[in-house]
């Protein structure tokens, strides 16, 4: 099947319209032909009343085809002239009512499911307004807030769904799933690139067992210069804007002068563009590591 080999949502409803569009046209030229055998298989039928002997077959056949057009919606001057042109008319007439149901009944869950979707939605921002307003939150925490959450709602939504789905599988079959969507990310880095050339069962298990998504709506931090960092990041949508920081000597309460880990965002220079398909905090893989910017 094509739609087993498209991983693309949009491509999917537009390879569905256009098998049903073709059908819908096998349809019409399977009624047209009929119509058209009817027709002229006697004297008294539609053919002799309607066209000329002068006609030639690409007008006959658009006429027919015209005529089994119009059962679906309208109609036309053509019109059954003898017993076995009503027969086929009737014939004709059922068809373009079961068509035309299963067309209607197809674009009305299409429709069902995205309301449904949009009702959930609503709800779910109806609640947070609520909490916005019960709280007294500012407005421009309020706006930061409404917008994180957006994303992060979106982002569940799709990570709930696929969970669904993928929960189904059988573990060998999720985790080869989980390294054929994630090692292309992972081996940008050199370290995970040999893993994969020489220990593939660990690259394996660490696509499966190690690595879980993080959802940022735009303007959010992700960390903050001074944070222990724990995890490395690897951006697969979207951009970033890293600020550099750096450390600062300080002295403590008694007068002794130490190097303490501290920093603070240098706001003079540019922020550092982070694009897809980028990796971080590789340190934190090796030792204790503080992040030294702000992302």
């Amino acid at each position: 099947m094509i739609e087993d080999r498209l991983n693309s949502n949009f491509l999917v409803l537009v390879l569905g319209i256009v098998r049903f569009a073709l059908f819908l046209a096998f349809v019409n030229h399977f009624l047209a032909c009929g119509w058209y055998a009817v027709g002229s298989s006697s004297s008294s039928g539609w053919v002799d009343a309607h066209v000329d002997a002068d006609y030639g077959v690409l007008y006959r056949y658009l006429m027919a085809l015209h005529w089994s057009s119009s059962q679906f919606s309208s109609s036309m001057e053509v019109s059954p002239r003898n017993l076995q042109e009503r027969v086929f008319a009737i014939f004709a007439v059922l068809q373009a009512v079961i068509v035309a149901s299963t067309f209607v009944g197809s674009i009305t869950n299409m429709m069902l499911e995205i309301v449904i979707l949009k009702r959930e939605k609503l709800r779910y921002q109806r609640c947070m307004r609520n909490f916005i307003k019960h709280y007294k939150i500012s407005p421009g925490l309020a706006q930061r807030v409404r917008k994180y959450l957006d994303v992060c709602y979106d982002g569940e939504h799709n990570a709930e769904y696929q969970r669904k789905l993928l929960v189904q599988l059988p573990m060998h079959m999720l985790a080869d799933v989980n390294e054929e969507s994630r090692a292309p990310l992972l081996t940008l880095n050199s370290f995970f690139s040999f893993l994969q050339g020489t220990y593939p069962q660990t690259l394996r298990m660490i696509c499966h067992e190690a690595i879980s998504e993080v959802h940022v709506a735009a303007g959010d931090v992700l960390f903050s210069c001074g944070d222990a960092c724990d995890r490395m990041l690897f951006l697969d949508i979207g951009r970033l804007a890293y600020k550099i920081g750096v450390s600062r000597k300080s002295t403590s309460t008694r007068g002794v002068s130490t190097m303490q880990k501290t920093f603070k965002p240098i706001h003079s220079e540019e922020p550092v563009k982070v694009n897809r398909q980028s990796f971080l905090s590789e340190g934190a893989l090796w030792m204790w590591w503080t992040n030294a910017g702000e992302l």
